[in-house]
């Protein structure tokens, strides 16, 4: 049987994270990941495709954002209210 060998996950670094958010609370719309990836670029902290794929999993994966046919958009919202309806409201 063939060994399985495992990738270990692209890791990337807070500074980036924050960055890329920073980048997707002020667009306010909608953006492409070409976007992003320029805007970093223009802050002097580019990063990999893989490593930009892997922070935007990461903000996906914490409800943080949305990806939808016309791009990636910041949705996230510190209220409790909104947080609680979440997770207790019913599904359409």
């Amino acid at each position: 049987m063939p060994e399985v060998v495992h990738k270990p996950a692209v890791d990337i670094q807070v500074s980036t994270l924050e960055r890329v958010e920073g980048i997707l609370q002020a667009a306010g719309e909608p953006v492409s990941k070409t976007y992003i990836h320029t805007k970093l670029k223009e802050m002097q902290a580019g990063t990999t495709p893989a490593r930009l794929n892997r922070a935007l999993q990461y903000l996906y994966d914490h409800r943080m954002i949305v990806s939808g046919s016309k791009g990636i958009q910041w949705t996230f919202s510190g209220s409790d209210r909104l947080r609680r309806a979440a997770a207790l409201g019913r599904r359409i």
